[in-house]
């Protein structure tokens, strides 16, 4: 009976991050923890979640020395608290449930409902409009991680042993998670794909030799210039307008010389711009305390201009896609270096099964990047930081040493 509740709280905390607003899933996060609660804690969890505490103390203190709006205070809180509670559920469910097995086939058994969800609204929408317009496609769905780890699960699912699926059942569900995640057509999705399956083939530890990393590194720049100096159509709503995307997306992030009044420039640049103006909002303190500690929960990013999004008009926003902007807005560069910190710890766990190691160096790499681009472990959408501390307080819980006791 307790490994149906707890299974069943880890579910609906996935099931909430996808449908539920971020105020009411933050509400189920932290009456999960509650719910869930056990007196062990395992010292090297808490070692984990400690730089996370510290960048949470850094943005309260910070914000004293600044004017704030008591909202935007009580969500950043929450929005940096986040993290540490998905810690908690992840630990405490799995530490509850005997039977690992059943939380890694859940987690498959969840991509693959997803998937075969997404699959069937596109079916729908083709036999009714007779079109495959990509951009219309992309409206049931921009990206779903979970299909991409259901996929590498079941794809090297031999070398996890504590899961066994029939022959066609995993083939029937590689195949479906596959055409899923071809058809988000998301450059999020092709760069965890590929990061994932090379983590788990063992590829990382190949950039150790020192004749392979120049070469791999030119490669990866050849394709880059390559690419960049295709012209594609902007306005194409078939794969070559995906591919405009995926080219944009190499200087999107990098080229601050935008012409405002030009608003397709503008929205290809968008998370470029953002940067610059948390740079320029950081820096007209003209203080080192604040480059160093930010301005702490409740600071605002001043756009200079309104801007529509997602049918309100804004001039000022509290978060960037750009997680390490976001960070430095508000506990500075201090801030930022906690947080690279924090993936070196992840980094650096050990796991007792060498593909549960690979599989966290894939999701942590991931997450690394996916800082610059949406907000990394502080995107409120995606599952991908859960998902990795599941797998790692698996290995914490099978082999149950360096606990801590509260009284």
């Amino acid at each position: 009976m307790k490994i149906n509740l707890y299974l069943a709280i880890l579910i609906v905390n996935f099931l909430s991050i996808y449908f539920f607003a971020f105020e009411i899933t933050f509400i189920l996060h932290l009456g999960s923890v509650f719910l869930c609660f056990s007196k062990f804690i395992n010292l090297n969890l808490l070692r984990l979640i400690i730089p996370l505490l510290i960048i949470v103390l850094i943005g309260i203190v910070a914000s004293f020395f600044y004017k704030f709006a008591i909202i935007p205070f009580i969500k950043d809180i929450t929005y940096f608290i986040r993290p540490i509670l998905l810690i908690f559920i992840a630990y405490f469910c799995v530490l509850s449930i005997s039977d690992k097995s059943i939380i890694v086939k859940s987690i498959i058994y969840l991509g693959f409902f997803y998937a075969s969800i997404h699959l069937l609204q596109i079916f729908v929408y083709v036999i009714q409009s007779g079109k495959f317009n990509y951009l219309r496609i992309r409206d049931f769905g921009l990206d779903n991680n979970i299909e991409v780890v259901s996929f590498a699960l079941l794809l090297f699912y031999e070398k996890f042993t504590m899961i066994k699926f029939s022959k066609i059942l995993r083939y029937a569900m590689i195949i479906v998670l596959s055409i899923s995640i071809i058809f988000y057509f998301s450059r999020i999705m092709i760069v965890f794909s590929f990061i994932l399956i090379f983590s788990l083939l063992g590829g990382f530890k190949l950039f150790g030799n020192s004749i392979f990393l120049p070469i791999v590194l030119s490669l990866i720049l050849l394709i880059l210039i390559v690419f960049t100096n295709i012209d594609f159509n902007r306005n194409s709503k078939g794969i070559e307008g995906f591919l405009y995307k995926i080219e944009n997306s190499i200087t999107e992030i990098t080229n601050t010389k935008i012409d405002v009044s030009n608003h397709k420039q503008l929205w290809d640049r968008w998370r470029a711009y953002e940067l610059k103006r948390v740079i320029i909002e950081v820096n007209k303190e003209k203080s080192i305390s604040t480059n160093l500690f930010g301005k702490g929960f409740g600071s605002l990013i001043n756009l200079n201009m309104k801007v529509n999004l997602g049918g309100t008009n804004f001039r000022n926003i509290p978060y960037l896609h750009n997680g390490y902007g976001t960070i430095y807005l508000k506990t500075g560069i201090v801030g930022v270096l906690i947080y690279l910190y924090f993936f070196i710890s992840l980094a650096r766990f050990q796991t007792s099964n060498l593909y549960h190691k690979r599989l966290l160096n894939g999701l942590v790499l991931f997450l690394l990047f996916s800082s610059i681009v949406i907000n990394g472990i502080y995107n409120t959408s995606d599952v991908v930081f859960f998902i990795s501390f599941i797998f790692i307080s698996i290995s914490l819980t099978s082999s149950k040493i360096n606990f801590l006791k509260q009284n």
